[in-house]
């Protein structure tokens, strides 16, 4: 199934795809399952090469990049 977003102004229509949208919310789902899933109290890290980092469940997310590049601690 294709979504998309529709918006109308005086003088055209325009429509814009949300399927990328609705994927990388799957995906982050994907990634973060297992993590969420572990019952022990270790600290879990997510590493990614995505610019926008958040913090879920009490799982951080951090860039694998900076993470090489600067001192490699796990803050």
């Amino acid at each position: 199934m294709k979504l998309y977003a529709l918006e109308f102004d005086d003088e055209e229509a325009k429509a814009t795809y949300l399927g990328s949208v609705i994927e990388q919310i799957l995906i982050k789902d994907r990634e973060y399952r297992p993590l969420e899933m572990g019952g022990d109290n270790y600290p879990k890290y997510l590493f990614t090469l995505d610019a926008l980092l958040q913090k879920r469940n009490g799982i951080k997310h951090l860039n694998l990049i900076d993470f090489i590049s600067k001192s490699g601690e796990l803050v």
